[in-house]
């Protein structure tokens, strides 16, 4: 074990002698152990009589390897000496008695700090604002090519942290090179500078890897002087070897999407009350553009989900996100999720229809890769979610304006082929014919089934009931958002999916049950509560449809036989179901294979007599999976919905538990996994609500 205390190195390449022996003489003035390494990247070796202390280790490279490379030469040496304490020293910087003494203190005292920069002034005096957040490509080139002083002004005041006022200790993500005080310690645990860049970036980095694990501190207890040359703006030699080690370090960490780097932005910011900063604008546009384009086009939503998967598996650090998928179960089941289907078309016979059904499971691959981390804030969260919110509405008012203009051209729905009035008996009230107002024909507009499109009413409905119990708005905002919830509520029961129903009542109780648990009921509450419950029953009575579907059906269920030629659409999903449960039981471990299960369906339907069922699946997600799968895909299924609700309840995220009851209910009845839109509908708000707490949340939990 060294009795020296403190190393230093300083990398030189035909450096200025009188300024370079004042950066010298500063780091030998004191009376504490220490010992210099002078790593010469000089084409000759012609500062070597300069250094005649015992303390300077001279070392003559004959050529030139870099900054950060020839720095680790001497760390190396350190290192292996057991010196506790590292100084990487520029060579045009200079400081008086003290400062090493001071550094050295603190460090003592404080052994969660990593790194240590003491306050950096010109020679003139001046601060030198060298504490700084981490970069994004536009912190990179924007300020380095803008030529406009007022607004490089402005960029610098955020990115620089001027506003901190530069006068108190504070843990900052990136410190500069000129004076990097370090623990060894911490060396050995983060590794050294990265030997792939040459010059500049190779402090952010190092810093950014200390500050994952220690505290990296601006100190301004002391101070030293900097001459700050800014060669890389005036010489295109050293602007190639800025834009050489930029690449590399935005290569490695993220260029677009760097979770971390937002959340260490955001959180450096929300100290001193600024606003986050936009480094995530194109991630969260293409993202509110997924979720507000789910309810029209699967065009622009594949678009989309493709755009966002390439950015994030252009943006480099897999070792680092395959750590972090590690810790975040939920997206870890929906990748093996996707991973058991990817293995069953290995056993399918029917290759094209394999490959075909894992297409369409992409989402489930692609997403998870976006969302690991902490890819968004909470207040991005509400951001895309008020964006689906605005879709479905609009998708909403949209099949309603087309039901209208149905009702008055066209008239008696006779012609249709599954005219509730004609069919089963349901009166019409004055000039509306229901049929248009109701179930498939109300849904026809958005193409989707009825059962699908409820559950994006009911998420939005709760959505705005979140926002609602949780927020303060102005008055014309509570009365829209109230309106909205409204309508959808409307809609909805007008939908008359019965699963869908079923799903947002369970849905709702959860709901109450989290908002008691964290908020409590007073009278009032409960006054409006059961009012709400009122009104919902007299709107079922009140619909014909749905009163129909609800009660009239149901009942037929419970006194006759089921077939596949009965009036229900139950009935038909009865005898899909015994017949996919009968072929779960035959092939219960490794399933038929994705491309298989649908061959194997219409194969029994016909053997048994209902040859009408063909085209037909499983009407069931569990059971679905289990036919393409086997058990080991319906358990990581089941393992998938339980841990989202665990989380969702234990955290009471009153909107995640929503999303995985719709998901868990409705899949009884529908296989939801098996149409695109379903797809990317739980893969998106899966992913989002349970990777992004809610901003009432993280009030609840602290």
């Amino acid at each position: 074990m060294s009795n020296i205390l403190i190393a230093a190195s300083i990398v030189t390449y035909n450096n200025n002698e009188k300024v370079l022996l004042e950066a010298v003489n500063s780091f030998l003035n004191t009376t504490l152990p220490v010992k210099l390494y002078i790593v010469d990247n000089s084409p000759t070796d012609r500062l070597a009589p300069l250094f005649t202390d015992n303390r300077i280790e001279y070392i003559f490279n004959n050529k030139n390897l870099g900054f950060g490379k020839a720095h680790n030469i001497a760390m190396r040496r350190a290192m292996q000496a057991g010196i506790p304490y590292y100084l990487v020293l520029n060579p045009d910087v200079y400081f008086g008695p003290g400062v090493l003494e001071g550094l050295c203190k603190h460090m003592q005292a404080n052994p969660e700090v990593g790194q240590l920069m003491p306050k950096v002034l010109y020679p003139n005096g001046e601060t030198q604002y060298l504490c700084k957040l981490l970069p994004t490509p536009a912190d990179f080139f924007v300020r380095r090519f803008i030529k406009d002083e007022a607004k490089l002004e402005k960029l610098n005041g955020k990115f620089e942290l001027r506003f901190t006022g530069y006068d108190h200790t504070m843990n900052v993500p990136y410190l500069s090179g000129c004076f990097m005080f370090l623990r060894v310690k911490a060396l050995k645990e983060v590794g050294l500078f990265d030997e792939r860049i040459f010059m500049y970036s190779e402090d952010t980095d190092l810093t950014r890897r200390v500050h994952q694990k220690y505290k990296t501190q601006f100190f301004p207890d002391v101070q030293i002087y900097h001459h700050f040359a800014k060669g890389s703006h005036k010489n295109l030699k050293l602007l190639f070897f800025a834009l050489h080690g930029a690449f590399i370090y935005f290569t490695k960490w993220g260029w677009f999407f760097d979770r971390e780097r937002d959340r260490i932005n955001n959180q450096m910011l929300a100290q001193y009350g600024q606003k986050p900063g936009k480094s995530n604008g194109l991630k969260l546009l293409l993202t509110m553009l997924l979720a507000f384009f789910l309810p029209w086009s699967m065009t622009v939503t594949s678009g989309a989900t493709i755009v966002l998967a390439v950015l994030a598996l252009t943006e480099g650090g897999f070792k680092r996100k395959l750590s972090q998928i590690r810790k975040q179960r939920a997206l870890l089941l929906l990748l093996l999720f996707f991973g058991v289907y990817a293995l069953s078309t290995l056993i399918s016979d029917d290759k094209g229809a394999a490959l075909f059904g894992l297409e369409k499971k992409l989402s489930l691959l692609l997403l998870p890769l976006v969302f690991v981390g902490n890819a968004f804030s909470a207040h991005n969260r509400q951001r895309i979610l008020l964006a689906f919110v605005l879709s479905v509405v609009m998708v909403s008012v949209y099949c309603l304006a087309y039901a209208i203009y149905r009702n008055y051209t066209i008239g008696d729905p006779a012609t249709l082929p599954y005219s509730f009035a004609q069919n089963f008996g349901v009166r019409n009230t004055g000039s509306i014919y229901w049929d248009y107002f109701s179930y498939s024909e109300l849904a026809r507009p958005a193409r989707l089934h009825p059962t699908y499109l409820s559950m994006f009413t009911i998420f939005s409905l709760f959505i705005l009931m979140e926002r609602l119990v949780t927020g303060t708005y102005t008055r014309i905002h509570t009365i829209l958002q109230w309106l909205a919830a409204a309508f959808l509520l409307i809609f909805t029961l007008l939908l008359s999916s019965r699963i869908a129903l079923l799903g947002m009542f369970i849905s709702a109780g959860f709901f109450a049950y989290l908002y008691y648990r964290t908020h409590g009921v007073n009278r009032k509450q409960m006054v409006v509560a059961i009012g709400l419950c009122a009104g919902v029953f007299l709107l079922l009575l009140a619909l014909p449809v749905t009163r129909y579907r609800i009660l009239n059906e149901t009942s037929k269920l419970l006194t006759q036989k089921d077939t596949a030629e009965s009036e229900t659409g139950v009935s038909q999903r009865t005898v899909t179901w015994e017949h996919a449960l009968q072929l779960s039981k035959e092939h219960w471990l490794t399933g038929l294979g994705v491309g298989d299960v649908q061959h194997a369906l219409d194969n029994s339907y016909e053997r048994h007599g209902y040859p009408e069922l063909k085209g037909f699946n499983s009407h069931n997600q569990y059971l679905q999976t289990w036919l393409a799968t086997g058990i080991a895909g319906l358990i990581i299924l089941l393992l998938l919905c339980l841990n989202a609700l665990y989380t969702g309840v234990r955290h009471r995220d009153r909107l995640a538990v929503t999303l995985v009851v719709l998901l868990i209910v409705t899949s009884l009845t529908e296989a939801i996994l098996e149409a695109n839109k379903g797809i990317v509908f739980i893969g998106l708000f899966y992913c989002l609500l349970l990777t992004v707490p809610s901003q009432s949340t993280a009030v609840e939990k602290g």
